[in-house]
C-alpha cells in the first residue's frame, strides 16, 4: 500500500517577518546623535527623527550644551566646514534643511559651536 496519498500535507506557517518597507520605516524612525561642544567637552547624545531641520538641531544644541549667546554653528565630527551657519556669508544657513537631505544618519557626532568660537577656529 501506498502512504503518500493519504497523508495530510501541511503549508508552511505564514511568515511572521515584517516587510523591507516596514524595516525602512521603523528603522527611520529616529536617529541617535551625539552633539560636542569641543572648547568645554560638553556632550549629549539624543533620538531625533531624521527629519529634524537643522535649525532645531541648532537649537537643542544651544539648550542642552549651554551656548545661550546668539546662533550655534554645527559641523559634523571636527570639521572646519559648518553643516548650518546662521550666517549665509559663511556657510549653509538653510534651517529648514533636514538632517536625512544633509546626510546626517543615526549614530553621527555632530560639533556645535558659538558662532565667535567657530569663526577663531576655522
Amino acid at each position: 500500500a501506498d502512504d503518500r496519498k493519504d497523508a495530510v500535507v501541511t503549508p508552511p506557517p505564514p511568515t511572521t517577518q515584517p516587510s523591507r518597507r516596514h524595516l525602512l520605516l521603523t528603522m527611520s524612525d529616529e536617529i541617535n546623535v551625539t552633539i560636542f561642544h569641543p572648547p568645554t567637552s560638553k556632550s549629549d547624545a539624543i533620538s531625533v527623527p531624521p527629519s529634524t531641520t537643522l535649525g532645531d538641531l541648532s537649537g537643542f544644541a544651544a539648550a542642552l550644551l549651554g551656548l545661550d549667546d546668539g546662533p550655534v554653528v554645527l559641523a559634523k565630527g571636527q570639521s572646519r566646514t559648518p553643516l548650518y551657519h546662521p550666517d549665509p556669508r559663511r556657510g549653509n544657513n538653510n534651517a529648514d534643511a533636514t538632517l536625512a537631505s544633509c546626510g546626517v544618519g543615526d549614530g553621527e557626532f555632530i560639533s556645535a559651536y558659538a558662532a565667535g568660537e567657530f569663526e577663531s577656529i576655522a
